[in-house]
């Protein structure tokens, strides 16, 4: 739970108009380590959730997320 307080902060201060469902997702991504496993954990498709994570990333500015072959890690 910490990390995600964290995480919430961080986003926030760069005072970008961030949607729950999004930040939903990203936390989801983040924990679980892929998209496959953050959308069997929120109910939704896959392409829904990296669609998400990417409009997030847009609206930032930044990326969030290193994606690789065996799944996704946060950046620094």
């Amino acid at each position: 739970m910490r990390d995600r307080n964290r995480i919430t902060w961080a986003l926030a201060r760069e005072g970008a108009k961030i949607e729950l469902k999004d930040l939903r997702c990203f936390i989801a991504v983040a924990e679980t380590g892929g998209f496959r496993s953050a959308s069997r954990r929120l109910g939704m498709e896959q392409s829904i959730v990296s669609r998400r994570l990417a409009a997030l990333e847009d609206d930032l500015g930044v990326s969030l997320l290193e994606r690789g072959p065996k799944g996704v890690r946060l950046t620094a």
